[in-house]
C-alpha cells in the first residue's frame, strides 16, 4: 500500500485519464467538440471517446486500489469537475452545449465514484450514460431538425404538442439523468417562419430515440440498490476482474437517505424551474433565480478560456514569435542562406576553371606542375 512508485504510475495514468476524458483542468475540448453533426456528438459524448479514460482507471483498478492518496486526488479532480461543468451549464442557451457540459459533470461523477473505489458503480454509469446521453443529444437533433436548424432554447418552447415521440423520449432521457426540460413546454418563441415549419422528425430519427428511451428506463435494472433484494447483475458481471478488499456496503439506511433526499432535491428543482420558466415565462438570460454577477460568471463559464489565454495561449504565442523572428529567421535561416550564398558564390568563382580552351586547362598543368617542383624544393 501507498507504494511511491505506484502512486506515480496511478497519477501519471490519470493524467492521460484527465486529458481523455475532459477532467478539469483540461476539459474545455469537449463542449466545443459538440459543434459537429449531432449524430457525430451522441457518439462523441455518450459512447466512445470520453469514456476510455474511466474504462483505463477500472482496468487498472488492482494499481489504484494499492494507493488510496491518488485515489484521493481521483475523487478530489472528478467533484470538481461535476461541480464546474453542471454550473457552467446552467446558464448556457445552446441545447447542445448544455448537454456538453452536462457530460462533463457526469464524467466527473464517474471519477468520483472511481476515486472512493466504486470502480463497477463507475463503469455501470458509463453504459447506462451512454443509454441517455446519446438520446438526448440525438433528441437535440430532432428538434434543431423541426426548428429548421435552430439550436438556442430561447426561441423555442410550446414544442410538446408539435414534437411528441421527441418530447416523451427527450422527458425520459433527462429524467433518467435527474434534469429538467425547459425546451418543451410554455409558448414558442421562435420566428413565424419556425413555427410554419414545425413538424416531427421522420421514423429514421425518432426510432432510434424510441430504442435509447427504452434502454434508458430499463438500463438501471442492470445495477439496482442493496435496498431492492435484487441481484447486482453488473457488479456480479465485473467481478471477475474488480478486486475486492472486503469493506462492507453501506448501510440500508443511508441508501434510503440518499434516494429520499436525491428525489425531494429533485422535486424542488422541478417546481423552480417550472415556476420561473413555464408560468411566468421569464428567459434565461432575465431570470434573477441566482445572485447577482454569478449568472454572468456562469455564462462565461468562470472565465477560464480567458484564464487558459492570458496564462498558456498568449506566452505561448509570444515565444513562438521570438522564437520565429529571432531563431528560426535571425539564426536558422540566417545560416542556411549564408551556406547557400557562400556555394553559390565560390560555385561562380570555380565556374571560370571550367573555359572549355584547351590553352588554359594545358597553361593550369604548367602552372601547377611549377607549384609542385616550388613547394618539394622549399620542402
Amino acid at each position: 500500500m501507498n507504494n511511491p512508485s505506484i502512486t506515480a504510475i496511478c497519477l501519471l495514468l490519470f493524467v492521460g485519464a484527465i486529458g481523455k476524458s475532459a477532467q478539469i483542468p483540461l476539459f474545455t475540448w469537449l463542449p466545443d467538440a459538440m459543434a459537429g453533426p449531432t449524430p457525430v456528438s451522441a457518439l462523441i459524448h455518450a459512447a466512445t471517446m470520453v469514456t476510455a479514460g474511466i474504462y483505463m482507471v477500472v482496468r487498472s483498478n488492482v494499481l489504484f486500489a494499492l494507493s488510496p492518496y491518488a485515489s484521493q486526488i481521483v475523487a478530489i479532480i472528478g467533484l470538481a469537475t461535476a461541480f464546474f461543468a453542471a454550473t457552467i451549464g446552467l446558464k448556457q442557451n445552446d441545447i447542445k452545449k448544455v448537454l456538453a457540459y452536462s457530460t462533463v459533470s457526469q464524467l466527473g461523477y464517474m471519477f468520483v465514484a472511481l476515486g472512493i473505489g466504486a470502480y463497477d458503480t463507475a463503469l455501470f454509469h458509463v453504459v447506462t450514460h451512454a443509454f441517455f446521453k446519446a438520446l438526448l443529444f440525438l433528441g437535440a437533433g430532432s428538434v434543431i431538425h423541426a426548428m429548421s436548424g435552430e439550436q438556442d432554447i430561447r426561441r423555442m418552447g410550446g414544442l410538446k404538442g408539435k414534437l411528441p415521440v421527441t418530447h416523451m423520449t427527450f422527458l425520459i432521457g433527462t429524467l433518467a439523468i435527474a434534469g429538467i426540460p425547459q425546451v418543451f413546454y410554455g409558448d414558442f418563441r421562435g420566428t413565424t417562419h419556425q413555427k410554419t415549419h414545425l413538424h416531427e422528425s421522420p421514423v429514421s430519427m425518432t426510432f432510434p430515440l424510441i430504442v435509447l428511451a427504452i434502454l434508458s428506463a430499463v438500463g438501471g435494472f442492470m445495477g439496482m440498490p442493496e435496498i431492492f433484494h435484487a441481484p447486482h447483475l453488473f457488479s456480479e458481471f465485473l467481478a471477475p476482474v474488480i478486486w475486492r478488499d472486503g469493506t462492507e456496503h453501506a448501510s440500508h439506511l443511508f441508501e434510503y437517505i440518499l434516494i429520499g433526499v436525491s428525489v425531494l432535491l429533485l422535486l424542488v428543482i422541478f417546481i423552480a424551474t417550472r415556476k420561473v420558466y413555464v408560468d411566468r415565462k421569464i428567459l434565461p438570460e432575465e431570470d434573477n433565480v441566482l445572485p447577482a454577477g454569478i449568472p454572468k460568471l456562469l455564462s462565461n463559464k468562470y472565465y477560464i478560456d480567458e484564464i487558459y489565454s492570458a496564462m498558456i495561449t498568449k506566452p505561448l504565442d509570444s515565444i513562438s514569435a521570438f522564437s520565429y523572428k529571432f531563431l528560426e529567421i535571425g539564426i536558422i535561416s540566417a545560416i542556411i542562406n549564408g551556406i547557400s550564398k557562400a556555394l553559390t558564390g565560390f560555385s561562380s568563382l570555380l565556374r571560370f576553371s571550367q573555359s572549355g580552351q584547351i590553352g588554359g586547362y594545358i597553361l593550369s598543368m604548367v602552372v601547377g606542375i611549377i607549384l609542385l617542383i616550388v613547394l618539394t624544393l622549399i620542402v
